[in-house]
């Protein structure tokens, strides 16, 4: 239907062509009752009309919808990305290292591997559901959200992309758990176990990471 409207549209359009009240078409000759060319249109011919409208709104709007779904996908990749690069570069400055290199004495971790938050030397662990950092000596019991690293690498993540989000961009996190809370850090206890919570120097914005 959409090339029958495509070569009807075209064909008007080139260059001498005859008008169409002088198309020897049957649906435009003159009945008679007298109507013509400006007469109304069969009733079929109008909803065959109406029918290859409503499709191509339809292509348009789908075409809309993906190239939206695109573009919250790419920026959602864009975020994680730069909260990762954030990540890494925050723990290679506690460790006194450039951002693009790793702390000193730390092991490489793997492709599934999760950087300690709060010590940043040290890749973390996990047996039997229970997280632990190997330097710090500290646990986290994700049996209790079914949690383990890769979840746990996603909150992470989460929590950057939230302060980012919140406006802050002169702050830095600083991870810690709440049953040791450093100097000037928040301690909430939020559970019967440890939890892993982060906060800003400056906005002072408090996040539970676990």
């Amino acid at each position: 239907m959409r090339g029958m409207l495509q070569q009807e549209a075209a064909h008007m359009m080139a260059p001498g062509a005859a008008p169409v009240a002088a198309w020897d078409d049957p649906f435009f000759r003159e009945d008679e009752s007298g109507g013509g060319a400006g007469g109304a249109l069969p009733q079929w011919e109008e909803a065959e009309m109406a029918a290859a409208v409503a499709e191509l709104q339809a292509e348009l709007y789908q075409a809309i919808a993906d190239e939206l779904q695109a573009m919250e996908e790419e920026e959602a990749r864009y975020l994680e990305h730069m909260a990762e690069e954030a990540f890494a570069g925050q723990f290679a400055s506690c460790a006194g290292e450039p951002a693009s290199g790793r702390p000193h004495g730390a092991d490489e971790p793997g492709a599934d591997s999760v950087l300690c938050p709060v010590c940043g030397r040290a890749a973390l662990v996990m047996l039997h559901g229970i997280i632990a950092c190997p330097a710090e000596r500290w646990q986290l019991d994700g049996r209790t959200e079914g949690l383990g690293l890769p979840q746990l690498r996603q909150r992470l993540a989460g929590v950057f992309e939230e302060h980012h989000a919140s406006g802050c961009r002169t702050g830095r996190l600083h991870f810690y758990l709440d049953s040791c809370p450093a100097p000037g850090q928040l301690a909430v206890p939020l559970g019967i176990g440890p939890s892993l919570l982060a906060s800003c120097d400056v906005c002072r914005a408090l996040h539970v990471v676990l």
